[in-house]
């Protein structure tokens, strides 16, 4: 079972990816903002998460990604944002996103890219080696 979570402040575009990943995978979640994600990714078993990098409130889309790779979340992520130039597709990628997708970007292609993350290996956090 692949369950995809997007955040994305941008309700029209949210509502829009949602709907369309839910015809490709099996469980869509959503949220508007980085504390609503953080809360549903500690409930739920989310395979990848589809992050606006700009996002309203205290927390942007690299802060929601810090917060789930110190959580040790498995879940694959890919950012998707208005910001499209080298510097920012560089940052994100540092910062550990698994894939950057400039606004505005073709659907399908978007739809393609989420099905190859949530077939890669989930992130699995490292551990303390044992003496």
């Amino acid at each position: 079972m692949t369950t995809v979570l997007t955040v994305e402040d941008d309700p029209d575009i949210r509502d829009l990816v949602t709907t369309l990943l839910g015809t490709a995978v099996d469980e869509v979640l959503s949220a508007g903002d980085g504390d609503e994600a953080l809360a549903l990714a500690e409930r739920r078993d989310i395979d990848v998460v589809v992050l606006d990098l700009a996002l309203p409130g205290d927390r942007n889309g690299l802060d929601v990604l810090a917060a789930l790779q110190a959580a040790g979340h498995p879940a694959r992520t890919m950012l998707l944002t208005a910001y499209a130039g080298a510097e920012d597709r560089a940052t994100a990628l540092r910062a550990g996103a698994d894939a950057f997708v400039p606004k505005p970007f073709k659907i399908m292609e978007l739809v393609a890219q989420v099905l190859e993350l949530a077939e890669r290996p989930a992130h699995v956090p490292p551990t303390a080696p044992t003496a």
